[in-house]
């Protein structure tokens, strides 16, 4: 479940909780995830999600960890390099070649 740019903290399982309802809530510099529990009308926290340029690894861990959640590091972000190609795997459509289909530009004037 690794987010690109958040690390995050799941203080509840998912699946306690209603598929509806969810909000996200910002205190400062953290960002609150909640959601009603399963049966309940009032919001319970789910967990924290941790800006990776407003928090290191280690502050998100130490606050996961004091809140009693699981910690999960967010993903490495990766950047093309110049001159590197973008492949697109199409499993829907084997045959087709990507790289030949042109855009049609239309003059919006």
């Amino acid at each position: 479940m690794p987010f690109r740019n958040e690390h995050a903290c799941v203080v509840l399982d998912e699946g306690k909780f209603q598929k509806k309802g969810w909000a996200r809530m910002t205190k400062g510099r953290l960002s609150i995830v909640i959601g009603r529990l399963l049966g309940k009308t009032t919001t319970t926290t789910h967990g924290y999600r941790y800006n990776i340029k407003e928090w290191t690894e280690a502050e998100a861990r130490a606050h996961c960890k004091r809140e009693g959640g699981e910690f999960h590091k967010a993903a490495p972000t990766q950047e093309m390099a110049e001159g590197e190609e973008l492949t697109i795997n199409n499993p829907l459509l084997p045959g087709l070649d990507l790289g030949a289909i042109q855009l049609d530009e239309k003059d919006e004037t």
